[in-house]
């Protein structure tokens, strides 16, 4: 019998290597499989994955793996079109809170978070709802999902949204795009994030105050899964944890299996402005900090400021499964030349006298910290090659060494001039799932695309174009799957599960 053609070969190894990488996360899947599955791009069943890295590299290279380039898209400088209009990861789709009105009345949602509670997969997610972001009216809203068991059907879905953290003033709002008066500097609820204990405990934790440089943490407890939570707790004085992302629990580093040897990380950061400048307006002082608590020592200790050259703010954490180092991504609000890490000197709007979004120019930020628990932080934050237009993002690894990051997306092959009024209106139209090569975090590429609205015109009084924002990513522990949510246009909150082998 003659040898296979170097075709089929190629293919078969491809297949290989995918049911070792797919072995951590869920039983691997045969050839037939794989051309059964309907989410399936055909690039996918061939292995034809484009990967692009600026020149010299854009991001810190963990451990294994080296920065490439491509030919084909460094004129873009941005990640590569050849997955963009992908869906094919996307396996179910549904909202955890539809748009609509609430009492007859419009309401706004925003900020959703989403933890796994359970073996079985159950989830619980949060969001904040009011007539808009900074009202009085703003209040913390909880849903569960019930994954079906062993002989069940498959037909679960999100319960009805819960109130679980009071507003500061539920009686009616007297300011609102409505009423033609600004809702900014009153005091609201802000920003909730999940966090799931390995005692079973769920925590939820919410900031109040009138604007995010003047704000305090507070959290609520749960020992249900997320049904019900208690009173509401103060957070120590400079503590806030979770500026936007769920907290991370790691375990420390220690010779004897101590289970409450472990540490609960929250991504926190300080959104303050500086000093007047002669132009009459104030620079940004954005930094990013690890709040963190000592399950054995009982006690919160601020670590930061991370160090970076530039605004940043809303981290994300994760811990790279070979290096055992804690690391970070966040937004920045610094505009950045990806191919030299150079700033390029930013845009102002010389109505509102501040930095103006500016797509294009805007990407994510890494760092890696240099322990397991962020105590140390001496290598700068540094842009890699995540476009992301100063919008919220969030991150997961995965067990085969790939980190998942899902943010909005300036896409610069849409843009036929750099107007600046144009990008602003469509800069959180399009949310993207990105992914890292293995164990390579120089290496990335648009995998799947969530929403993308940048084409919808605007109607006649209408300054932005539809709104997918603000994701939180879980990964599954029993079912390996991801699990994202997202603000759906500011009226409601939507859940999308990803198959990661599909990315």
């Amino acid at each position: 019998m003659p040898p296979p053609p170097p075709t089929t070969m190629r293919v078969a190894a491809a297949l290989l290597l995918l049911c070792l990488a797919a072995i951590t996360v869920r039983p691997c899947l045969a050839a037939s499989d794989l051309d059964k599955l309907p989410f399936l791009h055909a690039s996918y069943r061939t292995g034809h994955h484009a990967e692009y890295s600026p020149k010299g590299g854009s991001g810190p290279t963990l451990r294994g793996g080296s920065s490439k380039s491509s030919k084909a898209h460094a004129a873009n400088d941005a990640l590569p079109p050849s997955l963009t209009t992908s869906r094919r990861a996307i396996i179910a789709e549904r909202f955890v809170r539809k748009p609509g009105t609430t009492a007859g009345q419009s309401y706004e949602c925003h900020a959703s978070t989403i933890v796994e509670t359970s073996a079985d997969g159950d989830f619980v997610a949060t969001w904040f709802q009011g007539t808009e972001e900074n009202a009085p009216d703003v209040a913390v809203y909880r849903s569960t999902l019930r994954m079906p068991r062993a002989g069940e059907s498959n037909s679960s879905q999100w319960t009805p949204p819960r109130r679980v953290v009071d507003a500061v003033d539920s009686s009616p709002v007297t300011c609102g795009r409505k009423l033609e008066t600004k809702c900014k500097g009153q005091m609201s609820t802000w920003n909730p994030a999940l966090a799931h204990l390995p005692n079973g405990t769920t925590l939820l934790f919410y900031k109040r105050g009138p604007s995010p440089s003047e704000w305090a943490g507070y959290y609520v407890r749960s020992d249900d899964g997320g049904k019900s939570f208690g009173s509401e707790q103060s957070l120590p004085k400079g503590i806030t944890c979770g500026a936007k992302n769920a907290p991370i629990v790691v375990w420390h580093d220690l010779p004897s299996a101590d289970r409450n040897a472990w540490s609960l990380l929250c991504g926190a950061s300080t959104d303050e402005y500086g000093k007047a400048t002669a132009t009459g307006g104030r620079e940004r002082k954005w930094q990013l900090f690890v709040d963190a608590y000592d399950n054995r020592a009982s006690s919160w200790t601020r670590y930061g400021p991370v160090p970076y050259d530039g605004n940043a703010i809303q981290p994300s954490l994760f811990v790279h499964p070979e290096t055992q180092l804690l690391a970070l991504v966040a937004r920045s609000a610094t505009d950045y030349d990806i191919r030299t890490q150079r700033k390029v000197d930013p845009h102002r709007d010389s109505k509102n006298r501040k930095r103006m979004i500016y797509p294009g120019k805007k990407y994510a930020v890494m760092a890696v910290s240099e322990n397991r628990v962020g105590s140390v932080w001496v290598k700068p934050a540094r842009a890699i090659a995540v476009p992301c237009p100063n919008s919220g993002l969030d991150a997961t690894m995965l067990p085969d060494g790939r980190l998942v990051v899902v943010h909005n997306d300036w896409d610069p092959r849409s843009r036929s001039d750099n107007s600046v009024k144009s990008d602003d209106a469509y800069s959180r139209s399009r949310l993207v799932v990105s992914v890292s090569g293995t164990r390579n975090l120089d290496s990335w590429r648009v995998a799947c695309v969530l929403e993308d609205a940048t084409k919808t015109k605007l109607q006649q009084g209408q300054s932005m174009g539809p709104e997918f924002s603000y994701p939180s990513v879980s990964l599954g522990r029993s079912s390996g799957l991801l699990h994202v949510t997202y603000t759906y246009d500011r009226k409601g909150i939507k859940h999308a599960t990803l198959d990661p082998r599909a990315l």
